[in-house]
C-alpha cells in the first residue's frame, strides 16, 4: 500500500509542475515580443527587436529610485524627446 500511495504523490507533483508551465506559458505568449532590458542609466532597449526605449516621465516606474533589469510593458508609445 505505501508504494501505490508514493506513486500517487509522485503523480500529483508532476500534475502540479505540468499546469504551472502551461499558465506560465500562457501569460508569457503574448508579451515575449513587449520586453525590454536595460542598456545604461534610464534606457532599455527592445529584446526582439533591438529598438531603443525610453520611460516616460508619467510612467509609474519613472523616477522611483529604482531601475528594473526587464519591463514587461502592454504598450508602446512613439513620441519626441525634448530637450529644454
Amino acid at each position: 500500500m505505501q508504494h501505490w500511495s508514493a506513486m500517487c504523490r509522485t503523480i500529483s507533483v508532476v500534475v502540479v509542475v505540468v499546469v504551472i508551465v502551461v499558465v506560465i506559458l500562457i501569460i508569457t505568449g503574448d508579451v515575449c515580443t513587449s520586453v525590454v532590458s536595460v542598456q545604461g542609466l534610464g534606457e532599455y532597449v527592445n529584446l526582439r527587436t533591438g529598438m531603443p526605449c525610453h520611460l516616460h516621465p508619467t510612467s509609474a516606474l519613472f523616477g522611483m529610485g529604482y531601475t528594473p533589469d526587464y519591463i514587461v510593458y502592454h504598450e508602446l508609445v512613439m513620441t519626441a524627446k525634448v530637450n529644454s
